[in-house]
């Protein structure tokens, strides 16, 4: 690129243009510095007729020097910010290759977790075949077992009745007291079994018997219990105290809701402390809540000792060796309350005697 000066002249001499003509590279390093000094124009100066041409001439060199030093330092700036560009691009590049091998790597975990979820869900499917068979198994295998103990106990009746009327008889015809005495302690033997053939036969009929719901008067219901089920001797002396409201209707199975407040009934009267001079009391209080009612039940006998509070619903569980019971009682309530959709827990108390909280649903107010 080229520039051409042109200094006018002001005495109307044209011949200095032509002198101070010459080629400038604005992009190069060599920059004439003896161009306003040259010998030539040195020597045409005199002929000038003012000096205004001078002043204009060193103002165009100014403004060119100026000019051409902006234009290398835009020239520098634009180096910098092309090799800063090319910097950030390489950068760009190997993020872009991490970026795919991290991809990569991921989409290889994906695949693993994908493969792993597939076994686990092969081996859940398997887990859960073995399970419902085990379970199938075990369920054919528990009503096997009931029906057995069913038949069984069935079976056994006839036999022990007529062992029962045997003993009686043998009784009333046999007057030496040696024999009287082997005599009775057959037929309480005799009787015990049947007892116990006939909880058994509860059990079974409690956990094969569909819910059949009905209402009641609670109160009612609890006095019928203690007047009918039980014998003048056998709660002689024992003090009932029911705190229930009179007018709470409960609607549920009335029979196995029978069969609960009648079996802890037996128990506490069994379990009463005929060794102390205290009177034995039986107390029975109930909560009306939602839903269900809050039943405690609770007495002043032997209790039950701490080593067998964990077992006291077990089958077959006595909580005394002096006690009568066939240890079935407890277990039968328990049954009856899983089947109301209910339950049942033993609390220790630091007085003597034992407490029993329920909770009995109400489907009336479901």
């Amino acid at each position: 690129m080229s520039l051409l000066f042109v200094i006018p002249a002001l005495a109307g001499q044209a011949h200095v243009t032509q002198e101070v003509a010459g080629n400038v590279d604005l992009l190069g390093n060599t920059f004439p510095a003896t161009f306003l000094f040259s010998p030539s124009i040195m020597a045409a100066a005199p002929s000038y007729s003012s000096l205004a041409g001078w002043g204009l001439a060193l103002i165009l060199a100014l403004a060119f020097i100026i000019y051409h030093l902006n234009v290398r330092k835009r020239l520098g700036q634009q180096e910098i910010l092309k090799g800063a560009l090319t910097n950030k691009a390489q950068q760009i590049v190997e993020l872009q290759q991490e970026f795919g091998k991290m991809a990569d790597d991921l989409n290889y975990a994906k695949k693993t977790v994908e493969r792993k979820s597939r076994d686990l869900k092969m081996i859940n499917h398997i887990l859960d075949l073995k399970v419902e068979r085990k379970t199938k198994e075990l369920q054919e295998a528990n009503t096997d077992l009931s029906t057995f103990l069913y038949r069984s106990s069935h079976d056994i009746l006839g036999p022990m009745a007529r062992l029962t009327g045997l003993c009686n008889l043998a009784q009333m015809e046999v007057k030496e007291p040696t024999a009287q005495g082997y005599l009775q302690k057959l037929a309480s033997t005799a009787q015990e079994l049947n007892s116990i053939i006939h909880n058994i036969q509860d059990v079974f009929n409690i956990k094969n018997r569909e819910l059949v719901l009905g209402t009641c008067n609670l109160l009612d219901t609890i006095h019928e219990i203690i007047e009918e089920e039980f014998e003048d001797d056998f709660k002689r002396d024992v003090q009932f105290d029911l705190n229930i409201e009179s007018d709470l209707m409960v609607t549920t199975d009335i029979q196995l809701l029978r069969t609960v407040f009648m079996e802890l009934i037996k128990n506490s009267l069994i379990h009463r402390s005929s060794y102390r001079e205290v009177d034995s009391r039986i107390s029975i209080q109930v909560e009306r809540k939602p839903k269900k009612v809050l039943v405690t039940l609770d007495d002043n006998g032997s209790g039950i000792p701490s080593n067998l509070e964990e077992k006291v619903f077990d089958m077959f569980q006595r909580t005394s060796e002096l006690a009568k019971g066939t240890g079935m009682g407890l277990y039968i309530v328990k049954c009856a309350l899983q089947r109301m959709r209910g339950n049942i827990a033993y609390q220790s108390k630091d007085e003597p005697g034992a407490r029993f909280v329920m909770q009995i649903p109400n489907f009336q107010t479901l």
